[in-house]
């Protein structure tokens, strides 16, 4: 018997040391990876930008420089919630939060945007506008062509989701459309005019001087809705979410029939990830009311739905409102694969694996392509205890998801 006892003595002595010396415990293993690249609007990589891995538990943070061909790598890593942030003289920041850690790796593109210098002429004087840019139309532009567009957001790796929503924007801004501006004189001091090259700076990724040109216009012709919504978009553009959700308040205020602004303010808040407070409660409202008085609109329910559980989501408190209308999202409209893919996000939050697992699976029915569908459903699948399904998953998005420099695919325009 002293045999065996000072096997088991020692043996205990060997785990304390290892749990004093910090080795890893089954479920704390700190082997996950973050990995991915910085490109810029053209999909040309940025080498020498410093990317920031944030951690959104502890608030530790650590930095990387990107490689020539624009990669980066953060391994070493414990599961859990991360922010991504990339930065370069010359550039916009880009950041993409939330991302999820488990036992799969991440991968994170991030997209920057070229700051503007100032020219030596101010040609995006209101009064002045550059005559070059007011004719451009968003038809001359084709990096802006229409296409079928697929909500990657809140896919963990699946690409930027932040510069995916801002090149959706800007198209949808940049799209033809009648904005009821016949018979205006088209003079250079006109709204009309300071539209157009408002219009063609965004079109060409100027966004600094876009939000300058839009915010001019907006104080001399405080009533246009066109024009706060080019400064929203603008604003967006840049990643400053906060200024752009209150600019596109002002648009809704100012038509609040036009569902275009409801989705791009809807668009923004999203983004803004913004606690609860006085004005996430005015967006709210007014995506309420967009909902009231269209009531047979999926988007219009989806939207406020989206909006409702960002400001719910940390509470888990009121979720059972976010429930209803999502659902009335999906049925006002049984192809809408993005309602169920958020239902399925909202049970997952909750640990209602079944129900999740059923939703993913619809929005995959409806959209075999929709790579998002496939990473959650993947995750819960893990969360479930089937692993094989899980690895499945995690293959076909894989296979399917789009690469960064290329314009998504959604199913919630």
């Amino acid at each position: 018997m002293r045999p065996a006892r000072t096997y088991f003595v020692a043996a205990a002595f060997a785990l304390l040391a290892a749990l004093r010396a910090g080795a890893p415990l089954t479920g704390q293993a700190k082997d996950g990876t973050i990995k991915g690249a910085v490109k810029d609007a053209s999909g040309a990589p940025v080498p020498g930008a410093t990317v920031t891995l944030r951690s959104e538990t502890t608030s530790q943070s650590t930095s990387v420089v990107t490689k020539p061909d624009g990669s980066y790598t953060f391994t070493s890593l414990e599961a859990g919630a991360y922010a991504v942030e990339a930065a370069r003289e010359g550039f916009e920041r880009s950041t993409r939060a939330h991302i999820t850690l488990g036992a799969q790796p991440q991968t994170v593109y991030l997209i920057l945007a070229r700051r503007e210098a100032a020219p030596n002429k101010d040609k995006d004087r209101p009064d002045e506008p550059d005559q070059s840019l007011a004719r451009a139309e968003y038809s001359d532009q084709p990096q802006f062509k229409p296409g079928e567009l697929a909500d990657p957001a809140a896919a963990g790796g699946y690409s930027d989701s932040l510069a995916a929503t801002r090149r959706e924007l800007v198209r949808d801004y940049l799209a033809p459309r009648d904005l009821g501006d016949s018979g205006r004189p088209d003079t250079g001091s006109s709204e009309a005019a300071i539209y157009r090259s408002g219009s063609g700076l965004l079109a060409r990724q100027a966004f600094e001087r876009a939000t300058e040109v839009f915010a001019r216009g907006v104080e001399r012709y405080p009533r246009s809705e066109r024009l706060e919504m080019g400064l929203g978009t603008a604003l967006y553009a840049r990643g400053q979410y906060d200024r752009a959700v209150r600019a596109l308040l002002a648009a809704v205020d100012l038509a609040p029939s036009d569902p275009r602004a409801h989705v791009f303010l809807a668009k923004a808040f999203n983004a803004s990830r913004a606690h609860p407070g006085g004005e996430a409660q005015e967006v709210i409202r007014r995506l309420e009311h967009w909902a009231q008085l269209e009531p047979q609109n999926p988007r219009a329910h989806y939207y406020y739905a989206m909006a409702l559980w960002s400001t719910k989501r940390r509470e888990m408190t009121g979720l059972d409102e976010v429930e209803a209308e999502m659902k009335r999202a999906a049925a006002l409209d049984p192809r809408f694969a993005d309602a169920r893919l958020e239902l399925g996000n909202l049970y997952a939050d909750q640990a209602r694996y079944a129900d999740a697992i059923r939703e993913y699976q619809e929005a995959i029915r409806l959209q075999p392509d929709f790579a998002a569908a496939h990473y959650h459903l993947g995750q819960v699948y893990m969360h479930a205890g089937d692993k094989q399904r899980g690895r499945e998953e995690f293959d076909a998005y894989e296979r399917l998801r789009k690469p960064p420099g290329g314009i998504p695919k959604t199913g919630a325009p």
